[in-house]
């Protein structure tokens, strides 16, 4: 007989690609900080997920056959409001400039992993409060308070500087990000009817093409358009590819130095 490894049903289901055994051990054995770890680096915002998400783990747990699920979700939610003085660690400074337009989830998500990494990292939001489509559901979905404290908690792990309210023109950005090496529009931070400014690539976040210099919009598949609040961890998973493609990108057109990839 050979010893197959694979990839635990739960962890296939999981939007995110978190590797939840491994974690929900971390939790069994008492190492909170060890799984708080393993779950960053896949999700900046399980206090969110551990809310909003649709949870297809749980569906695939294969305790279910033996006694019940794990409740999954729960214990996501349980380490996001555990995470009150956790620390990263960084990657070293760069010079190069990444700035979002938009807080949604999924720029949320790559800023996080972009700062971790060293990168200096503006947000730049047209609305008074962070979290795009977020920020619109009733506090029956979301508190407030829990969902300013996830990002508010993002923030300042990715080293990231966050500007609210701010005037944007979409037909020049120009100005307001004259600054930047990129400029990556988050669709789940902008309203449906925000304009393209021109010179503005289109990009995929799971295509294997990666991300220059420039501005750059993302573009989601149909099924997480418009946004889904349910669809969250896909959502920080596309920003989690985002950011391994503006690394690479960026890369090419000459770091001084490789910068390691986010984890993923």
């Amino acid at each position: 007989p050979l010893v197959a490894d694979k990839l635990a049903p739960c962890s296939q289901s999981c939007p995110a690609g978190i590797p939840i055994p491994r974690h929900l051990g971390a939790v069994s054995h008492g190492d909170f900080e060890g799984a708080l770890t393993l779950l960053f680096a896949h999700n900046p915002l399980p206090g969110l997920t551990g809310r909003l998400c649709y949870h297809p783990c749980q569906t695939q747990c294969v305790r279910r056959k033996i006694d019940r699920m794990i409740p999954i979700q729960e214990l996501e939610r349980f380490l996001g409001d555990l995470a009150t003085d956790i620390s990263i660690e960084k990657g070293d400074k760069t010079c190069l400039r990444v700035t979002f337009i938009g807080s949604g989830p999924l720029g949320l998500s790559c800023a996080f992993y972009l700062g971790c990494q060293g990168y200096e990292v503006t947000i730049l939001d047209p609305f008074q409060k962070a979290g795009g489509g977020l920020a619109a559901l009733p506090p029956e979905k979301i508190e407030p308070r829990v969902l300013s404290h996830e990002i508010d908690r993002l923030i300042r792990l990715g080293g990231i500087r966050y500007e609210a309210n701010v005037a944007i023109d979409s037909t020049d950005l120009g100005q307001a990000t004259s600054k930047a090496d990129l400029v990556i529009l988050d669709p789940t931070g902008l309203s449906a009817d925000f304009c393209q400014p021109a010179g503005t690539v289109a990009c995929d976040p799971f295509d294997d093409e990666v991300v220059t210099g420039g501005m750059v919009s993302v573009q989601l598949p149909k099924i997480l358009t418009p946004f889904k609040a349910p669809m969250i961890a896909h959502y920080i998973a596309a920003g989690r590819l985002m950011a391994r493609k503006v690394v690479d990108g960026l890369n090419l057109e000459g770091s001084e130095k490789p910068i390691p990839k986010p984890p993923l």
